[in-house]
Formats: structure tokens, C-alpha cells, sequence
């Protein structure tokens, strides 16, 4: 039987950055391999050149991700972007895993009209959040960066790899880098 998902209604206004949150399929771990978040950063980075968007603030969690980006162009599209992300990501994780047989296909599996097939990422729209003041930008990188600590991965936000964090607080940024021109008004 079908699950319904909660479609995620986009505001995609011109000079308004967003937060988004998305979900790894069924709450698993999926993220917790240096080569699946290798994979989603390559199409972060990807998606970033096709969409014009600056990332300010990211973070790869075991079983979720978080990012903070903002569009330049003034049409735009923050499904396509998600999409762009998502999608190439799954396909080429979910490639890999299948390679090795891995134990982790087994809780991806679902039932559907089309037969069996996998899923990488929870269904749904995910959570997007459009934020219109500097005050909020600051406040969801400090919760982006704070994401690893407040789960008890790491004692420091610079200590998890898998974020922005050490990009803003050290200037490496070994995966992904960020932009660090927030602009002082939005909207």
C-alpha cells in the first residue's frame, strides 16, 4: 500500500536564502561512509554550478543533511536545485551499494506499483525554510554547525568533517567550500 507524503510547498522569491533539510530513506545511516558523503558533495557542487547558488553553511549528518544556500539569479527553481543534488547522489550511492551486495539494500527496499525498487531519500518535500533577515541566516548556521555536537559526534563543530564548519572557523574547507559573502540585507 502507498504511503501519502506532505508535498513541500516552495516560496522561491528573489533575495531570499534557504535552509533545507532532507532525509535519508527510512532514518538509516546512509551518510556515515566517507564515499557516500564524497558523492553528495560532488553533486552539491555540481548543482551549484548549474543553479548559481552560494552555499553559506552545510553539514552531512549520518541519517539527514542540512544546507544553506542562496540564489543569484532571479528566477530559480529550489526543487530543480534539490533534484540536481538528490538525484545523482542516489543513483550513484545506491550504484555502489548494490556493487557490494551491501547489507544496507535490504531496509531500502520498497514495493510500488512498478514492482521493487530502492530508495535512497525519505519521500516527501523535505523541510525548506526561506529566511529574510541576516539575524535568521546566522542563527541556521550556528544550528547547521552545532547539528554534530548537539548529536554527540563531535565535542567541537569543526571536529565533524562532513561540514561547513571548519571552513568558517579555520578557512579548509577539504570537501566543499563556502561562500562568505551573506549579504547585509535580504528580501
Amino acid at each position: 500500500m502507498f504511503q501519502k507524503y506532505k508535498r513541500c510547498k516552495r516560496n522561491n522569491a528573489p533575495g531570499h536564502a534557504h535552509y533545507l533539510t532532507f532525509s535519508c530513506y527510512a532514518g538509516v545511516p546512509l551518510l556515515r561512509s566517507p564515499s557516500a558523503c564524497s558523492i553528495l558533495a560532488d553533486s552539491v557542487a555540481k548543482a551549484r554550478e548549474m543553479h548559481s547558488f552560494e552555499l553559506w553553511a552545510w553539514v552531512f549528518m549520518p541519517n539527514h543533511v542540512h544546507l544553506l544556500l542562496f540564489p543569484t539569479n532571479p528566477e530559480y527553481s529550489i526543487s530543480a536545485i534539490l533534484s540536481s543534488i538528490k538525484r545523482p547522489a542516489a543513483a550513484e550511492a545506491l550504484r555502489r551499494l548494490r556493487g557490494r551486495n551491501h547489507s544496507l539494500l535490504a531496509s531500502l527496499r520498497v514495493e510500488g506499483s512498478g514492482g521493487r525498487s530502492l530508495r535512497f531519500w525519505q519521500p516527501g518535500g523535505g523541510h525548506d525554510r526561506n529566511l529574510t533577515s541576516i539575524d535568521a541566516v546566522w542563527a541556521a548556521v550556528d544550528y547547521i554547525h552545532n547539528n554534530p555536537v548537539r548529536r554527540g559526534l563531535v565535542s567541537q563543530p569543526q571536529a565533524w568533517t562532513w561540514s561547513s564548519a571548519r571552513d568558517w572557523v579555520q578557512g579548509e574547507a577539504p570537501l566543499l567550500q563556502v561562500d562568505k559573502t551573506v549579504p547585509p540585507k535580504l528580501g
